[in-house]
Parts: C-alpha cells; sequence; structure tokens
C-alpha cells in the first residue's frame, strides 16, 4: 500500500485505499479526495479464526486492534 501512496501524493495517479490506510496522509493534507460523487460501497472486514480458548499474543493484539480500527460491528 505504501507504494500507492508514493504515486498519489506527488500527484502523478489517483489511488483507492481503504480510509485506515490513507488517513495519515489525508489528515496532513498530503492527500485530498477526488471523485466524492463516485466513491466505491464500503464493504465489510471479518475476521475468521478457530475457536481456541487461548489465542496466542500476537493474533489477540491482531484482533484487537482490527476491532479498534474498524469496530466490532
Amino acid at each position: 500500500m505504501a507504494r500507492y501512496r508514493q504515486v498519489a501524493i506527488p500527484g502523478y495517479d489517483i489511488v483507492l485505499q481503504s480510509c485506515v490506510a490513507r488517513a495519515a496522509a489525508l489528515a496532513a493534507g498530503r492527500l485530498v479526495h477526488v471523485l466524492a460523487d463516485h466513491a466505491p460501497v464500503s464493504r465489510p472486514l471479518t475476521l475468521v479464526r478457530l475457536p481456541v480458548r487461548n489465542l496466542t499474543a500476537g493474533l489477540r493484539a491482531f484482533v484487537d486492534m482490527a476491532v479498534a480500527a474498524f469496530g466490532a460491528d
């Protein structure tokens, strides 16, 4: 995803990225929204895992990060 920003930030191209991937560049003014009237429909993110009681620390951290970034709904 960083490669997409490398061409979009200097103005060489238009890219379609998730809101999480582009948030910092938008907030800093390095990217701007274009074609807002033609934005794609949002799609939900689904995490699937085995039903184990004890998750590894890495998997637990990833799930927590994903829920914080995308919401629990």
